[in-house]
């Protein structure tokens, strides 16, 4: 254990996540404090309109991508690198289009309704599609060059962009959902000028030629991601984003107002954890991918770790979430508190399993992850589903959903050990 701790010590492991992490940090206290100015700003309505939007866009992308950008860094060259970089804007575009179409067919035919108030910006989706696709892929480009500090600066800038956008004008014009779209959108084009601007020769390695039978050849050496990455990606997405668009059409705009808002200052900031602490994990496991011993003990020492720090952070938030946010948030918001209360078990378990979730990538056992989420995600929205059909509260439905999530996170991370283990008996 001496060894592999210091081994984490010697790559660099707590420095490069400790420069990811004092980035987002910043991020987060940044979006936080702004936080209260920007409920009383913005109605539940127009918050839950603008965030339904981008939720179903994030629910889109892995089809879009294929998971393809998740093997970027896994690239050997970078010709590969380019390669996964062309199929992914193919696949995003073709996807954006079909969007497109699905809108027109619908404004033309009246195919499916949509709630009052959100078919208005169904045409923001492949918007947000096409900048998110292109967002990952340069952000995963930047995460195999280690370039970290920029990693971090970037989602200063960005969330400083979005929040002076959001306050200007919001200010002046009031609670609208497409400042609320501006803003989102302005956060990510920051994000994007700055990678592009840190990636040597970006411009030339876009545009190099590349036949069909290139593509293909990449494509197939790392088929597994879309075989297995993408639908577990999809499944999960699905779980997480959709229930912001549910509650829309499935309770009110207020409510999935609300239910976003809760997730905007819970979920979100702990993404920002996970996502820097993923991007180094995978980056260091990478590198001892074929140590089933190394992997299995690093393995265990984060999820340990995870345990003891989110433990305890989980039970300081329930406890203290319900007095704390209605007061911070302003009287509109009130149960966002509660809400939160109540999915205090899921976020704990998106932090528990995180080093599990990201070692099915360095094992290359992406079909029992997918398997997994498969089944997670369909329970939980059955769940929803369920609850309206019954008639049920919302925070009974948040219970269920929240208990589900954390009841999979355990087994996520019982799986993952036992394969690590049958691979520690095969060395």
């Amino acid at each position: 254990m001496a060894g592999i701790i210091h081994s984490i010590k010697t790559s660099g492991f707590i420095k490069n996540v400790a420069t990811l992490i004092s980035g987002k940090g910043l991020e987060a206290i940044i979006g936080f404090g702004l936080m209260p100015v920007v409920t009383r700003i913005f109605s539940p309505q127009d918050y839950g309109v603008a965030a339904s939007l981008a939720a179903t866009a994030t629910i889109i992308i892995p089809l879009a991508t294929f998971s393809y950008q998740s093997a970027i860094v896994f690239t050997k060259n970078s010709d590969q690198e380019a390669a996964l970089f062309k199929i992914v804007l193919i696949g995003a575009c073709l996807v954006s289009l079909g969007t497109m179409i699905s809108l027109w067919a619908n404004e033309s035919f009246s195919l499916f309704t949509l709630e009052s108030g959100l078919s208005d910006w169904f045409w923001v989706i492949p918007v947000y599609v096409m900048i998110r696709v292109f967002f990952l892929c340069l952000e995963q480009m930047l995460i195999k060059r280690r370039e970290y500090k920029w990693l971090s600066y970037s989602g200063v800038l960005s969330v400083s962009a979005a929040m002076g956008l959001r306050l200007a004008w919001g200010g002046i014009q009031g609670s609208d959902v497409v400042i609320l779209i501006a803003a989102y959108t302005l956060g990510f084009l920051v994000k994007i000028f700055i990678y592009v601007s840190k990636i040597k020769n970006f411009g030339k390695q876009l545009l190099s030629p590349f036949g069909s039978r290139s593509l293909a050849s990449v494509a197939r050496d790392y088929s597994d991601f879309p075989k297995f990455q993408m639908v577990g990606t999809f499944f999960r997405s699905m779980a997480n984003n959709l229930p912001v668009t549910l509650f829309v059409t499935l309770y009110s705009p207020e409510v999935a107002g609300v239910y976003a808002m809760t997730l905007a200052i819970s979920r979100r900031p702990l993404e920002m954890l996970l996502v820097c602490y993923r991007s180094v994990f995978i980056q260091e496991s990478a590198k001892i991918q074929d140590d089933f011993i190394l992997l299995r003990k690093l393995f265990l020492k984060h999820t340990f770790g995870i345990v003891v720090i989110g433990g305890v952070s989980s039970l300081i938030l329930f406890w203290g979430a319900p007095m704390l946010l209605p007061w911070l948030l302003g009287p509109k918001w009130a149960e966002v508190g509660i809400y939160l209360q109540i999915l205090v078990p899921w976020l704990f378990s998106l932090l528990l399993s995180l080093p599990a979730a990201s070692m099915y990538i360095v094992i290359r056992k992406q079909r029992v992850w997918a398997q997994i989420s498969i089944f997670e995600s369909i329970l939980r929205v059955v769940v929803i589903l369920a609850g309206s059909y019954l008639n049920l509260t919302m925070a009974n439905v948040l219970w269920a959903y929240s208990i589900i999530g954390a009841i999979s996170a355990i087994i996520i991370v019982l799986i993952v050990d036992k394969l690590l283990l049958k691979g520690e008996k095969r060395v």
